[in-house]
C-alpha cells in the first residue's frame, strides 16, 4: 500500500500491482510513438503480462510490409481480430494484460475494444521538437 512520508506519497513497484485494478491497457499510437517502449515499463513495474501487437500480424501481412507494401484494411482485419481476441482471454480470466496496437482508425478500435468493460485506451502522441 501507499506509505506518506511528509507530503510525498511513496509507492514501490511491486506494490504498484496491487494498486491499481486488473484491466486490458491498450496502449495505440503512431510508429515511433513508443508504445513497445512504454508497454515494457509498464510491464516491469505492474508484472502484467505483456503482447507486442505487431507480433500478431498473420505471415502474409509481415511478407508484404517486409516487401514494402502497405497493409490495407482487408489485411488488418485477421490482425485486429487476433489483437481482440487477446484481449477477450485476459478479461475471461479476470486477468490484466497490456498490448499494443497503432489503432489509427475508430473502425479499427471498434474491433478491437469496442463496448468491452476492463479494457483502457492509452494514446500515446509524439510532439516534433
Amino acid at each position: 500500500m501507499p506509505t506518506r512520508n511528509g507530503s510525498c506519497i511513496k509507492v514501490t513497484e511491486s506494490g504498484a500491482e496491487r494498486t491499481v485494478p486488473p484491466m486490458v491497457l491498450v496502449l495505440m499510437g503512431v510508429s515511433g510513438s513508443g508504445k513497445s517502449t512504454v508497454a515494457l515499463e509498464l510491464h516491469r513495474v505492474l508484472g502484467w503480462p505483456f503482447q507486442e501487437g505487431d507480433d500478431l500480424h498473420p505471415p502474409s501481412n509481415v511478407e508484404k510490409m517486409r516487401s514494402g507494401r502497405p497493409l490495407d484494411d482487408a489485411d488488418r482485419m485477421p490482425w485486429l481480430q487476433a489483437v481482440a481476441r487477446w484481449i477477450d482471454e485476459r478479461l475471461s480470466a479476470h486477468e490484466p494484460g497490456i498490448i499494443t496496437c497503432s489503432n489509427l482508425k475508430r473502425a479499427y478500435r471498434q474491433i478491437t475494444i469496442g463496448t468491452r468493460q476492463g479494457v483502457r485506451l492509452v494514446f500515446l502522441k509524439t510532439t516534433s521538437m
